[in-house]
């Protein structure tokens, strides 16, 4: 069982560092670019400094939410499932994944008012899945925790 929970962190630590890396890839050569003196005006310039910064304002609340996770996994992996700090660290992880959310689809809204060959919806639906998904969990978890501690007192 920890085993499988261990693979599955790792697995997804590799997934968000794949993530990481592809999505910053054409930014590393707009940079370069910019660097070199061979790319675009001072007003695109401009605008790409502030995506890029929206960015990467989005990747650190992506990256404190994996930390978050991963500190509930150690704490699983000791034994300490049910616990009322567990359960607010998952709350945390879902307000994150819902805040990651609302600053992705901004920037896939300015993205398709700034492009012409933009297609679909710019709204985020699969993070405000994946963030209610983790509220639920958190809310299943607190759930537990009232059971288990109105079954201790019984006891």
């Amino acid at each position: 069982m920890k085993r499988n929970l261990n693979t599955l962190c790792f697995v997804l630590v590799m997934l968000c560092i794949v993530a990481l890396l592809s999505n910053n890839i054409d930014a590393l050569q707009l940079c370069y670019e910019m660097g070199k003196g061979t790319a675009y005006t001072d007003a695109t310039q401009k605008s790409f400094l502030i995506k890029t910064m929206i960015r990467a304002v989005d990747m650190n609340i992506l990256l404190i939410a994996g930390i978050l996770l991963i500190i509930v996994v150690s704490k699983i992996n000791k034994g300490l499932v049910f616990v009322w700090q567990n359960i607010t660290l998952f709350r945390w992880i879902g307000y994150l994944l819902g805040i990651h959310a609302l600053v992705s689809s901004a920037i896939n809204y300015v993205e398709k008012q700034a492009s012409e060959t933009f297609e679909g919806n710019p709204f985020d639906y699969q993070g405000v899945i994946a963030a209610i998904f983790v509220l639920m969990v958190a809310e299943i978890f607190a759930i537990g925790l009232r059971m288990k501690e109105e079954q201790d007192l019984t006891v």
